[in-house]
């Protein structure tokens, strides 16, 4: 088994032994976000303390709840039977999970580390089941973004929202 790290709110780096393939060239270096013409650019969803941000189509439907200390936005994909959602969770006391918790055995699973620069700041995890249904969980810094057991098409539409992955301006941050 490969071990891959996650961020743990406390800033300290919890090392969870998963059934992953790794990728163990070295990590993903993700690009500074650079803001979208007003007219080109759909909806920004910021994390905690501006760390990341990712672009969502401007007419897809994003939901958005929060607590005191969480927020949460979903992106559905077809109707509300097919249950096909994305999920971003963010908060001072949110943790960037486990991508195999709540998947069934047979999903098989890569993962890559990325970060901003210096940081090592979380992972990006893809998995497949034997019935073609597909996972993906993206951990960083407070938060994490991700989709379960979702169809090919619906899989297609979320990763091309994950895959604007930025690193924001984050103020607290020492890079």
């Amino acid at each position: 088994m490969r071990r891959v790290r996650f961020w743990v709110t406390l800033g300290l780096v919890l090392t969870v032994r998963l059934g992953l393939a790794e990728d163990t060239s070295a990590p993903k270096v993700v690009a500074g976000c650079r803001r979208p013409l007003p007219l080109v650019g759909g909806k920004r969803i910021v994390s905690e303390f501006g760390i990341v941000e990712f672009r969502v189509p401007r007419m897809a439907r994003v939901e958005k709840g929060a607590d005191v200390d969480y927020v949460q936005y979903v992106v559905r994909y077809g109707d509300s039977q097919q249950k096909q959602r994305l999920r971003f969770m963010f908060g001072a006391m949110v943790v960037g999970g486990s991508p195999v918790s709540g998947a069934d055995s047979t999903v098989r699973w890569k993962g890559r580390a990325w970060t901003c620069g210096k940081l090592s700041d979380g992972g990006d995890s893809r998995g497949v089941g034997a019935d073609g249904r597909r996972w993906r969980h993206i951990s960083f810094p407070f938060g994490f973004a991700e989709y379960r057991g979702v169809g090919e098409q619906a899989a297609r539409y979320f990763d091309r929202i994950l895959d604007t992955l930025c690193c924001g301006a984050c103020a607290v941050c020492s890079k």
